[in-house]
């Protein structure tokens, strides 16, 4: 999540002063933060959807979970 902000940040800083400056070099390097930015995102994404498949998996639905329908259980991962 740090590494997202911390690209999103440079991202922003980088396009604004390669705008400013005229500078070709700066914009191009702040595609590649942005590029940056949208690989995190997606693997946070990814990941935060494996661990919801996880618990689910082993667990029950969060909905059966939540009003005690059969199915769900008490384990914890």
């Amino acid at each position: 999540m740090i590494a997202l902000i911390v690209n999103g940040g440079f991202f922003a800083g980088e396009i604004v002063a390669g705008a400013a400056a005229g500078s070709a070099a700066l914009q191009a390097d702040a595609l590649d933060f942005l590029g940056d930015f949208a690989n995190y995102a997606i693997s946070l994404g990814v990941a935060g959807m494996a661990l919801v498949s996880r618990i689910t998996l082993f667990d029950g639905p969060p909905v059966a979970k939540s009003y005690g329908l059969p199915g769900s259980t008490s384990r914890v991962l």
